[in-house]
C-alpha cells in the first residue's frame, strides 16, 4: 500500500484520520506544521500528501506550493474544515 503524508495542526482530526487510513492498509506519517511535513515529505517520499489549508504555522496553500516545486509531480489532496463558524455554509 502507498505511504500517505498528513499534514494538519488540528491533533484529533490529524489522528482520527490517520488511524482510518492505517486501517485501510496505509503507511502514515504525520505533521503538525508545514516545516516538518516537508522535511517528512523529503526523507520518505510518500506517494500522496494530504494537507489542510488552514495550518497555521506555515499555512496549508504555502505547503502546496514547496511541495510542488519540489516535484511538480507529487499527488495532493487539499482538506478543508467546512464546520467552523468563519466558513460555515449557509
Amino acid at each position: 500500500m502507498p505511504h500517505v503524508l498528513l499534514i494538519d495542526d488540528v491533533e484529533n482530526e490529524k489522528e482520527v484520520l490517520g488511524e482510518a487510513l492505517k486501517r485501510r492498509g496505509y503507511g502514515v506519517l504525520l505533521s503538525s506544521d508545514g516545516a516538518n511535513g516537508v522535511l517528512l515529505y523529503r526523507s520518505q517520499a510518500p506517494e500522496v500528501v494530504l494537507v489542510s489549508v488552514h495550518v497555521r504555522q506555515n499555512r496549508g496553500w504555502d505547503i502546496l506550493k514547496r511541495l510542488k516545486e519540489q516535484n511538480p509531480e507529487v499527488k495532493m489532496i487539499v482538506l478543508g474544515n467546512i464546520s467552523s463558524k468563519s466558513r460555515s455554509v449557509r
